[in-house]
Protein backbone atom coordinates (compact mmCIF):
# COMPACT_ATOMS: atom_id res chain seq x y z
CA UNK A 1 0.00 0.00 0.00
CA UNK A 2 1.18 3.38 -0.84
CA UNK A 3 1.74 5.67 1.70
CA UNK A 4 0.03 9.33 2.21
CA UNK A 5 3.35 10.76 1.93
CA UNK A 6 4.30 8.98 -1.39
CA UNK A 7 0.73 9.15 -2.90
CA UNK A 8 0.48 13.07 -3.16
CA UNK A 9 3.35 13.07 -5.56
CA UNK A 10 1.59 11.06 -8.42
CA UNK A 11 -2.21 13.17 -7.34
CA UNK A 12 -1.34 16.66 -7.39
CA UNK A 13 -1.88 18.08 -10.38
CA UNK A 14 1.07 20.56 -11.59
CA UNK A 15 0.89 23.52 -8.82
CA UNK A 16 0.34 27.31 -9.58
CA UNK A 17 1.25 30.47 -7.08
CA UNK A 18 -1.27 31.08 -4.98
CA UNK A 19 -1.79 34.48 -3.38
CA UNK A 20 -3.56 35.27 -0.40
CA UNK A 21 -6.05 38.45 -0.46
CA UNK A 22 -4.73 41.35 1.85
CA UNK A 23 -7.13 44.33 3.12
CA UNK A 24 -7.69 46.46 0.45
CA UNK A 25 -6.46 44.46 -2.21
CA UNK A 26 -8.52 44.40 -5.52
CA UNK A 27 -7.62 42.15 -8.93
CA UNK A 28 -5.81 44.93 -10.51
CA UNK A 29 -3.36 45.19 -7.79
CA UNK A 30 -2.81 41.66 -7.12
CA UNK A 31 -2.41 41.72 -11.49
CA UNK A 32 -0.07 44.42 -11.10
CA UNK A 33 2.16 42.73 -8.39
CA UNK A 34 2.29 39.23 -10.67
CA UNK A 35 2.69 41.39 -13.67
CA UNK A 36 -0.56 38.94 -15.13
CA UNK A 37 -3.66 40.83 -16.58
CA UNK A 38 -7.20 41.10 -14.63
CA UNK A 39 -8.64 38.62 -17.74
CA UNK A 40 -5.66 36.25 -16.60
CA UNK A 41 -6.84 36.46 -13.09
CA UNK A 42 -10.61 35.96 -13.42
CA UNK A 43 -9.82 33.57 -15.86
CA UNK A 44 -7.65 31.39 -13.53
CA UNK A 45 -9.96 31.59 -10.51
CA UNK A 46 -13.16 31.48 -12.27
CA UNK A 47 -14.61 35.03 -11.11
CA UNK A 48 -15.97 38.06 -12.94
CA UNK A 49 -13.92 41.32 -13.37
CA UNK A 50 -16.30 43.09 -10.85
CA UNK A 51 -16.11 40.52 -8.21
CA UNK A 52 -15.40 42.10 -4.74
CA UNK A 53 -12.60 40.03 -3.29
CA UNK A 54 -12.27 39.11 0.46
CA UNK A 55 -9.37 39.33 3.19
CA UNK A 56 -8.02 35.70 3.17
CA UNK A 57 -9.28 34.99 0.16
CA UNK A 58 -6.72 32.68 -2.21
CA UNK A 59 -6.46 33.48 -5.72
CA UNK A 60 -4.27 31.35 -7.65
CA UNK A 61 -1.90 33.30 -10.16
CA UNK A 62 -0.89 32.40 -13.88
CA UNK A 63 2.40 32.23 -14.01
CA UNK A 64 4.13 33.34 -17.14
CA UNK A 65 7.13 32.05 -19.67
CA UNK A 66 8.71 33.99 -22.47
CA UNK A 67 9.89 31.41 -25.09
CA UNK A 68 13.24 30.84 -25.71
CA UNK A 69 15.18 29.95 -29.34
CA UNK A 70 14.69 26.90 -29.89
CA UNK A 71 11.30 25.80 -27.34
CA UNK A 72 8.55 23.89 -28.85
CA UNK A 73 4.96 24.13 -27.15
CA UNK A 74 6.10 20.30 -26.28
CA UNK A 75 9.12 21.28 -24.42
CA UNK A 76 7.25 23.77 -22.72
CA UNK A 77 4.32 21.95 -21.60
CA UNK A 78 6.74 19.07 -20.45
CA UNK A 79 8.52 21.79 -18.18
CA UNK A 80 5.19 22.54 -16.78
CA UNK A 81 4.14 19.33 -16.15
CA UNK A 82 1.00 20.41 -18.92
CA UNK A 83 -0.83 18.72 -21.81
CA UNK A 84 -0.39 20.46 -25.26
CA UNK A 85 -3.71 21.05 -25.92
CA UNK A 86 -4.54 22.45 -22.41
CA UNK A 87 -1.36 24.82 -23.13
CA UNK A 88 -2.87 25.79 -25.86
CA UNK A 89 -6.55 26.19 -25.10
CA UNK A 90 -4.38 28.68 -21.79
CA UNK A 91 -3.04 30.76 -24.45
CA UNK A 92 -5.84 30.96 -27.16
CA UNK A 93 -3.17 29.31 -29.62
CA UNK A 94 -4.83 27.85 -32.72
CA UNK A 95 -1.72 26.10 -33.84
CA UNK A 96 1.93 24.44 -32.47
CA UNK A 97 3.36 27.74 -34.24
CA UNK A 98 5.37 29.75 -31.39
CA UNK A 99 7.71 32.87 -31.79
CA UNK A 100 10.75 33.33 -29.72
CA UNK A 101 9.55 36.22 -27.23
CA UNK A 102 6.55 35.29 -27.12
CA UNK A 103 4.90 35.58 -23.73
CA UNK A 104 2.48 32.38 -22.34
CA UNK A 105 0.39 31.73 -19.70
CA UNK A 106 1.41 28.60 -17.75
CA UNK A 107 0.37 26.62 -14.68
CA UNK A 108 3.95 24.91 -12.61
CA UNK A 109 6.63 25.30 -11.21
CA UNK A 110 9.17 27.18 -13.71
CA UNK A 111 12.52 25.49 -14.75
CA UNK A 112 15.92 27.22 -14.75
CA UNK A 113 17.58 28.13 -17.42
CA UNK A 114 19.55 25.93 -19.66
CA UNK A 115 17.26 22.57 -18.26
CA UNK A 116 16.76 21.70 -22.12
CA UNK A 117 20.77 21.54 -22.37
CA UNK A 118 21.18 19.79 -18.74
CA UNK A 119 18.58 17.10 -19.59
CA UNK A 120 20.21 15.69 -22.81
CA UNK A 121 23.84 16.20 -21.84
CA UNK A 122 23.81 15.43 -18.18
CA UNK A 123 25.73 11.86 -16.99
CA UNK A 124 24.05 11.89 -13.72
CA UNK A 125 20.79 9.73 -14.67
CA UNK A 126 19.15 6.79 -12.81
CA UNK A 127 20.73 4.80 -16.38
CA UNK A 128 22.48 5.60 -19.19
CA UNK A 129 19.62 6.94 -21.02
CA UNK A 130 19.77 7.06 -24.54
CA UNK A 131 17.23 9.40 -25.24
CA UNK A 132 15.30 11.67 -22.46
CA UNK A 133 11.87 13.37 -23.21
CA UNK A 134 9.78 15.41 -20.58
CA UNK A 135 6.43 14.37 -20.10
CA UNK A 136 3.20 16.00 -18.84
CA UNK A 137 0.20 15.42 -16.86
CA UNK A 138 -0.19 13.29 -14.26
CA UNK A 139 3.37 12.49 -14.13
CA UNK A 140 5.91 15.50 -13.97
CA UNK A 141 9.26 14.52 -15.38
CA UNK A 142 11.22 12.39 -17.76
CA UNK A 143 11.28 8.92 -19.62
CA UNK A 144 14.67 8.03 -20.12
CA UNK A 145 15.55 5.04 -22.64
CA UNK A 146 17.64 2.44 -21.59
CA UNK A 147 18.79 -1.14 -22.29
CA UNK A 148 16.59 -3.93 -21.15
CA UNK A 149 17.03 -4.80 -17.16
CA UNK A 150 19.91 -1.94 -17.31
CA UNK A 151 20.37 -0.96 -13.56
CA UNK A 152 18.81 1.58 -11.99
CA UNK A 153 21.22 3.75 -9.81
CA UNK A 154 20.00 6.23 -7.12
CA UNK A 155 21.55 9.83 -8.28
CA UNK A 156 21.29 11.13 -4.48
CA UNK A 157 22.43 9.79 -0.68
CA UNK A 158 19.06 9.18 0.98
CA UNK A 159 16.52 7.26 2.50
CA UNK A 160 13.93 4.88 1.22
CA UNK A 161 10.68 6.22 1.66
CA UNK A 162 8.48 3.52 -0.12
CA UNK A 163 9.64 0.80 -2.40
CA UNK A 164 6.89 -1.61 -4.19
CA UNK A 165 4.24 -2.03 -6.37
CA UNK A 166 2.24 0.43 -7.32
CA UNK A 167 -0.89 -0.05 -10.29
CA UNK A 168 -0.28 1.78 -13.53
CA UNK A 169 3.32 2.36 -12.60
CA UNK A 170 5.09 -0.93 -12.08
CA UNK A 171 7.27 -1.24 -9.41
CA UNK A 172 8.06 1.78 -7.56
CA UNK A 173 11.13 3.35 -5.28
CA UNK A 174 10.98 7.14 -3.98
CA UNK A 175 14.08 8.25 -2.29
CA UNK A 176 14.53 11.17 0.00
CA UNK A 177 17.49 13.05 1.06
CA UNK A 178 18.08 15.12 4.12
CA UNK A 179 17.25 18.58 2.17
CA UNK A 180 13.89 17.31 1.63
CA UNK A 181 13.83 16.58 -1.95
CA UNK A 182 12.37 13.33 -2.78
CA UNK A 183 13.46 11.35 -6.14
CA UNK A 184 10.61 8.96 -8.00
CA UNK A 185 12.00 5.95 -9.89
CA UNK A 186 9.08 4.45 -11.70
CA UNK A 187 8.39 1.66 -14.14
CA UNK A 188 10.98 -0.57 -12.46
CA UNK A 189 10.80 -4.39 -13.45
CA UNK A 190 12.57 -5.35 -10.22
CA UNK A 191 13.43 -3.46 -7.00
CA UNK A 192 17.13 -4.06 -4.90
CA UNK A 193 15.99 -1.92 -1.88
CA UNK A 194 13.37 -1.84 0.69
CA UNK A 195 11.39 0.72 2.79
CA UNK A 196 14.19 2.28 5.44
CA UNK A 197 16.88 1.04 3.70
CA UNK A 198 19.31 3.97 3.13
CA UNK A 199 21.32 4.73 0.22
CA UNK A 200 23.67 6.19 -1.37
CA UNK A 201 24.38 7.88 -5.01
CA UNK A 202 25.42 5.43 -7.23
CA UNK A 203 23.75 2.55 -5.83
CA UNK A 204 21.40 0.16 -7.24
CA UNK A 205 17.74 0.45 -6.83
CA UNK A 206 16.04 -2.03 -9.21
CA UNK A 207 15.95 -2.53 -12.94
CA UNK A 208 14.44 -0.86 -15.64
CA UNK A 209 11.38 -2.38 -16.87
CA UNK A 210 9.29 -2.09 -19.90
CA UNK A 211 6.65 0.20 -21.22
CA UNK A 212 3.35 -2.03 -21.72
CA UNK A 213 2.33 0.71 -24.45
CA UNK A 214 5.55 1.31 -26.22
CA UNK A 215 7.18 -1.98 -25.77
CA UNK A 216 10.16 -0.17 -24.77
CA UNK A 217 12.78 -0.38 -22.53
CA UNK A 218 12.10 3.21 -20.19
CA UNK A 219 12.54 4.61 -16.64
CA UNK A 220 10.20 7.23 -15.55
CA UNK A 221 12.13 9.22 -12.90
CA UNK A 222 10.72 12.38 -11.21
CA UNK A 223 11.79 15.09 -8.50
CA UNK A 224 9.76 16.73 -6.25
CA UNK A 225 10.91 19.62 -3.68
CA UNK A 226 7.87 20.45 -0.65
CA UNK A 227 5.17 18.75 -3.03
CA UNK A 228 6.12 20.42 -6.06
CA UNK A 229 7.72 18.97 -9.10
CA UNK A 230 10.84 20.24 -10.61
CA UNK A 231 13.01 19.63 -13.44
CA UNK A 232 15.16 16.33 -13.08
CA UNK A 233 17.88 17.90 -15.13
CA UNK A 234 18.65 20.57 -12.21
CA UNK A 235 17.60 18.39 -9.24
CA UNK A 236 20.73 18.04 -7.03
CA UNK A 237 23.03 15.52 -7.37
CA UNK A 238 25.25 13.27 -5.19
Amino acid sequence: MLTTAAAVFFLSPAFTEEHTVQRGENLWSIGRMYSVSIEELCRENGIKKEATLREGQKLLIPSRYVVAPGDTLYGIAGKFGMDVEALKKLNSLQSDTIREGQSLTVRGTPPRPGSDTLAASSPLWPVKASAVTYVAGKISGVQLEARKDEEVTSISSGTVMFSGAYRGFGQVVFVQNGTGYVYVYTGLSSIAVQKGDSVNAGNVLGKTGVDSVSGKSRLTFMVYHNGKPLDPAMAPRG
